[in-house]
């Protein structure tokens, strides 16, 4: 099938997308020739940077494709969790190096976490609790998951209020806290 920027005027593929347009009473439609193409295409018409999209993960790869050729907020999603990272982990929070969106603060005992999440959530921030036995014993956490939507207002909220909160969860008792300092002895937090 041609390109349609070739067909021009009153092409019969014209005639018949308006056909399938006013059956599906829409207010118009594209033929494609695969559903590759309309796939790859689709989410190039309708996203950018700044539309966020939301696919199952056992979506068609062309989806994948057409949202990655789109830049549908997947830059933003990595600069949101980097910066939030880079903030946390120079406060000596110890987030093993990862790259991901999800940040776990490993507080380590189970008392330990819940005086996270309580102070967490009194500052408006609410992550998911994972304690035994979803986690080893001892190695309890809070997950924090970023998202590309966050403002910088937003994240800088998440790193004040876990400066604020250091003292009052004993951050400096976490076993996490002195593996974090082990490997970054120059990095004391502000």
């Amino acid at each position: 099938m041609m390109s349609s920027l070739f067909q021009r005027g009153a092409h019969p593929r014209h005639t018949l997308e308006r056909g399938l347009a006013a059956l599906l009473r829409a207010e118009s439609g594209v033929l494609c020739q695969s559903g590759y193409c309309a796939n790859v295409g689709l989410p190039e018409c309708l996203a950018d940077e700044q539309v966020p999209v939301y696919i199952d993960r056992m979506a068609h790869m062309s989806l994948w494709r057409g949202i990655r050729s789109a830049g549908a907020r997947r830059q933003r999603l990595h600069a949101n969790a980097a910066y939030l990272r880079g903030h946390l982990e120079a406060l000596g929070y110890d987030l093993d190096g990862g790259a991901a969106q999800i940040l776990a603060l490993q507080s380590g005992l189970e008392v330990q976490t819940l005086r996270l999440k309580d102070a967490l959530e009194a500052r408006g921030i609410f992550g998911s609790v994972f304690c035994d036995p979803a986690t080893p014993v001892k190695h309890s956490l809070v997950r924090l998951s970023v998202h590309s939507e966050l403002s910088r207002d937003d994240l800088d909220h998440v790193v004040d209020a876990c400066r604020e909160i250091r003292e009052e969860v004993g951050l400096s008792s976490w076993a996490s806290t002195r593996r974090h300092e082990a490997r970054h002895p120059a990095a004391l937090p502000a």
